[in-house]
């Protein structure tokens, strides 16, 4: 899946999820496959709590993180791909 600018992001309703020490711990619903998020993946998750768009999550994670903003969002668009292929996000 290609994930432009403006594309709408959100979790999915058929995931669960926690945080244990800091990291969040996801659960498809009807997979029932588990996903441990790092510290980074887990303030990608926070910040999807309320769908946003694309280009605006990556601008938060760029002011946030220390890093070069291309690589901040490929890597970004790379792991929302996974997500969205897990079903744990909605692309829109």
């Amino acid at each position: 899946m290609t994930l432009a600018a403006d594309t709408i992001l959100s979790r999915s309703g058929t995931a669960l999820s926690t945080e244990v020490d800091g990291e969040a711990v996801l659960i498809g619903i009807e997979t029932g496959r588990y996903y441990g998020l790092d510290s980074i993946g887990t303030a990608i998750w926070n910040r999807i709590e309320e769908p946003c768009r694309f280009d605006a999550l990556c601008a938060r994670l760029i002011e946030e993180f220390d890093g070069d903003p291309v690589v901040i969002e490929e890597e970004t668009r790379a792991f929302v791909a996974q997500l969205v292929e897990r079903e744990l996000v909605s692309a829109s």
